[in-house]
């Protein structure tokens, strides 16, 4: 009797649950599969495709065994929830009145860690069926345009060349969302459903979620962009020796620029992370070092430029405040948020510039690209180093608002 109490509890503890992830989850996911499905599916006709949209065939692979849409719709919506841990408390109050088996099960879905993510209920091929016919929601609604319907489809076609590793030529096509997502004219508040219409709002909150969740890439790289990071690289100091990735995760970054013959030029790079993704990127090795040991070892010995991509705040604000003391001089590459508050707090051993890079583009951070100076002399700043050594980044209008120079 005390054995059975005692293995209870330990069913309970977030050690245990850690431990059983996937046999936790996959008995919770039914329950809340089954519920939730119902909610949007009920009382609305089924529409069965056996193909995808013109011009997302690389999914025809989906549509073996048909594809029912509104199912589709609704795993989609789904899989965010499981993921939204808001949501949670919102399925709480919807099932309050659910037997208690099944309550109580929800109860253990909420106690799980966070830092699960809930990324192994749904599978990647539930989520890409949703987000194609999430696709097809937008092209057959007349009040959608069809820069956005080309739009979405261009970012799933993107998605499936980053299933397979591969790293997209351009990612121009995409400028429209970027564009938009700057100006504020997507974004607002979301619905955790989809009636009858999609919106692109929705569309790219659903696609940003499977590349982040399934995929783990925090920003897409292109081979133009890799191009064009070359060249600035190139003419940074000390850049001829090469560069060294910083929080890299699957080194997207990394990879793009090798792939663009960067090492052929001389260019060679390292990625390197405080804790190295099991899935790689293509086939470059993630070194396992935190940030503050890659600066020390390659800006002390071997000066190299230094690259974070969609680096966390966290992260740049303990390196602001490591650079302090360092005083060795060193230049970031940044992409993505740039956190202006902890750059500006800093100004007295940082300066940055926003370098006018057309081809990069963000779904997450429309911030663009910056160039942090870190313990340069008075007359060594981004701005003046940008307008002198590579004029044909400093253009625009970004720039005067995103620069910051050394104070005496």
């Amino acid at each position: 009797m005390a054995e059975a109490a005692s293995k209870q509890a330990i069913s309970l503890t977030p050690n245990y649950l850690q431990s059983q992830a996937d046999y936790q989850l996959s008995g919770i996911a039914e329950v809340l599969k089954t519920q939730l499905s119902e909610t949007y599916t009920q009382g609305k006709s089924q529409s069965i495709h056996t193909r995808p949209p013109d011009g997302l065939e690389c999914f025809q692979y989906l549509y073996e065994s048909g594809v029912n849409q509104q199912q589709a719709i609704a795993d989609l919506i789904n899989a965010r929830s499981f993921h939204d841990f808001d949501a949670a408390d919102a399925f709480q109050s919807r099932y309050s009145e659910m037997p208690a088996s099944k309550s109580s099960q929800l109860t253990l879905f909420k106690s799980l860690d966070k830092n699960m993510k809930l990324g192994g209920v749904y599978k990647k091929n539930e989520i890409l069926r949703g987000l194609v016919e999430c696709v097809r929601m937008l092209e057959s609604d007349s009040s959608i345009s069809k820069e956005d319907v080309d739009a979405a489809k261009a970012l799933m076609q993107t998605i499936a060349e980053l299933n397979d590793d591969k790293v997209p030529k351009s990612l121009a096509h995409l400028k429209v969302i970027e564009e938009r997502l700057r100006d504020g004219a997507i974004g607002g508040e979301r619905r955790d459903q989809i009636t009858e219409k999609a919106t692109m709002s929705e569309f790219i909150s659903f696609a940003h979620l499977y590349i982040t969740t399934q995929l783990q890439l925090y920003q897409i790289s292109s081979a133009d962009l890799a191009e064009d990071l070359k060249v600035v690289i190139k003419a940074l100091p000390r850049g001829d020796r090469g560069f060294v990735e910083i929080g890299a995760g699957r080194a997207m970054t990394t990879v793009a620029l090798k792939e663009s013959n960067g090492e052929k030029m001389g260019l060679k790079g390292y990625a390197t992370d405080k804790t190295p993704p099991k899935k790689k990127f293509g086939n470059v090795k993630v070194y396992s070092y935190e940030q503050k040991a890659v600066i020390k070892r390659y800006a002390t010995d071997k000066p190299m430029v230094f690259i974070a991509a969609a680096i966390e705040e966290d992260m740049l604000k303990e390196l602001c405040e490591f650079t302090k003391d360092f005083k060795k001089p060193f230049s970031l590459i940044l992409l993505g948020d740039n956190f202006q508050k902890h750059l500006d707090k800093h100004s007295s051993n940082v300066s940055y510039f926003q370098l006018q890079i057309p081809s990069y583009v963000s779904l997450q951070h429309p911030n663009g690209v910056h160039l942090l100076m870190f313990n340069q002399d008075q007359d060594t700043t981004a701005m003046k180093w940008v307008q002198s050594a590579l004029p044909q980044y400093s253009q625009g209008e970004a720039v005067k608002v995103q620069s910051s120079t050394v104070k005496p």
